[in-house]
């Protein structure tokens, strides 16, 4: 979900509700649990409208009830069943967390970001921004779907389970700009009391009882495919000027960026996806700055991609040169690890004829989400905690990290063990040796200074995962 807001569901099919109101984003059943996971939008004030708030509610809160809302002073309005959540859950550090039956949520936030940890995996993300639309303010979430089909727990609390799409199964029977899903009264958890969404919860005992038209107050509109406006823009003039203002989306900054993208189906199916919504929203109001606004939503979104993304290393003649960005690597390559290693010898091995093997020139780092230490493995996904051994390669990420971060530091993958620091693959940490630590004590990068520093071993602090590519 990109957020102003348009949509792209599990079938494909992309929707742009632009129309104010709450509108349902996402309705799921679990065996055992109806109604098990809700989560709503509110788009607004004007139309074509923007997203200024959403809603998470179900079983899977324990029938409790948490809103989101973009604001200018404060900059977030977060309440727990009604309540500023700053009264309600215990501060932690830069943030908020609270014991929902053992299980830990939290809410970190700054100006212009916020992160939500809900339990079950579910993590939700916002990034707000300032548009010329009538001084509206965009706020821009998305879910990080992949963590709801990895956590363990979700999967066995869900076996079998029913997702309603991403977007509630918008099919392409809806008007795209039109009400697609919106939310009944009875049901709109911006509205209604936590009391009153628990005694409907209570009520409930099926999705279809949510899913009827006379039920919810949802007028599905039938239409035919020809009445579907799928471009906005009238005229051919109009379209170029859209597509102009948003090719930033299309521009990578590295070629690594752009090989990447090519080579990721996901990450490009996401990129057209934000250009085709940036189009649609210079068309609908001719507004010029879209295309940078959503730049740094777009880098982000692929980041989280290439979490999950496998870098190959590849293979050139033994007379032929590898691509640009890229060198040869032999066994005694000390920017691999040893693992690394060994798939580059095994992928020699395997030429039909004598070959050399090629590797990145430098590391790709990569911002994952806020998460304790034990979570970091699987928030790097594909990946690992990152190792910047070189200045260079510290003052990279560190840049990355300025940019992207919300929080104050971010993990690294090194610890101290038998009385030095050392990285992940056992090697030593230059420039570390006058930090005091104890046995187990993390290393992290300071956000505001760039360096190397201590995070001791607290298991209930929350830093952001800084992680680097792995080569396969």
């Amino acid at each position: 979900w990109t957020g102003d807001p348009h949509f792209v569901c599990s079938h494909g099919r992309r929707s742009d509700p632009l129309v104010p109101g709450t509108h349902w984003v996402l309705k799921q059943s679990c065996p055992g649990s109806p109604n098990f996971m809700w989560i709503q939008g509110l788009f607004g004030p004007v139309r074509p409208a923007c997203t200024m708030g959403t809603a998470f509610g179900g079983h899977f809160l324990g029938k409790n009830v948490i809103t989101v809302r973009s604001n200018n002073n404060p900059s977030w309005i977060v309440k727990w069943n009604g309540q500023n959540i700053v009264n309600v859950w215990k501060r932690n550090g830069n943030g908020y967390k609270y014991n929902l039956g053992g299980t830990e949520l939290s809410l970190t936030w700054s100006t212009h970001r916020l992160q939500l940890a809900l339990g079950y995996g579910v993590t939700y993300k916002a990034q707000r921004s300032h548009w010329r639309r009538q001084k509206n303010i965009r706020v821009s979430g998305f879910y990080y779907t992949d963590f709801y089909t990895q956590n363990n727990l979700w999967a066995k609390t869900c076996k079998n389970g029913v997702f309603r799409g991403e977007a509630v199964e918008l099919h392409r029977g809806y008007r795209p700009h039109g009400d697609d899903r919106m939310v009944s009264a009875a049901y709109d958890m911006f509205q209604r009391s936590n009391a009153q969404i628990e005694a409907k919860l209570d009520s409930l005992t099926t999705m279809a009882s949510l899913l009827d038209a006379g039920s919810d107050g949802v007028e599905l509109v039938d239409v035919n495919e020809s009445q579907v406006d799928d471009q906005p823009c009238k005229t051919a003039g109009a379209l170029e000027d859209a597509k102009k203002n948003c090719a930033v989306l299309k521009k990578e900054e590295t070629q690594e960026e752009q090989e990447e993208l090519d080579e990721d189906e996901e990450a490009k199916k996401n990129q057209d996806n934000t250009y085709n919504a940036c189009i649609a929203d210079v068309c609908s109001t001719a507004s010029k700055d879209f295309g940078n606004a959503a730049k740094e939503t777009e880098e982000e979104s692929e980041m989280e991609t290439a979490l999950k993304h496998k870098k190959e290393l590849r293979t050139a003649a033994l007379n032929g040169e590898c691509k640009t960005g890229w060198r040869t690597t032999d066994g005694a390559d000390s920017f691999l690890y040893e693992a690394e290693r060994s798939r580059a010898n095994q992928k020699k091995d395997k030429c039909n004829q004598q070959c050399q093997v090629c590797r990145p020139e430098h590391r790709r780092y990569l911002m994952g989400p806020t998460v304790l230490h034990n979570e970091t493995q699987d928030a790097c996904i594909s990946q690992q905690l990152a190792m910047p051994k070189s200045d260079g390669d510290r003052t990279r990420l560190w840049i990355l990290q300025k940019k992207f971060s919300e929080a104050d530091k971010g993990w690294l993958g090194g610890r101290f063990k038998e009385g030095v620091w050392t990285w992940s693959d056992d090697t030593a940490i230059d420039g570390m040796a006058a930090v005091a630590g104890n046995a187990g004590d993390y290393v992290c990068l300071d956000k505001d200074e760039g360096k190397l520093v201590n995070c001791e071993h607290r298991p209930d602090v929350r830093h952001d995962s800084l992680c680097e590519v792995v080569c396969y």
